[in-house]
């Protein structure tokens, strides 16, 4: 079973319970987790790509990663309010028969 067909089971029964906190926490883990994987793939892309035209003793790492955090951190929040703004109003989206 992976996370995804975990955090959806508990999804499914948080709606058909009617616990919203726990609906509203599992949009953020599953938001978290998919911020979280793109900053990751991203700042191995950019070190791959980058470490081929770096001289001297320049830190791509650090590079990388401040320039990734400093656009993906931002973007998650509004992206997570969102999110839970959507599946909290229109719960039938989520749903499965």
């Amino acid at each position: 079973m992976n996370s995804a067909t975990f955090c959806s089971k508990s999804i499914q029964t948080a709606i058909s319970k009617g616990k919203n906190g726990r609906l509203i926490f599992f949009i953020f883990v599953e938001t978290l987790l998919g911020s979280l994987l793109r900053l990751i793939v991203r700042i191995i892309s950019a070190i791959i790509y980058f470490s081929a035209s770096v001289t001297g003793h320049h830190s791509v790492l650090a590079y990388v990663t401040i320039y990734n955090v400093s656009y993906m951190v931002p973007s998650f929040i509004p992206a997570t309010l969102i999110i839970m703004a959507m599946f909290s109003t229109f719960k039938r989206l989520l749903v499965t028969n």
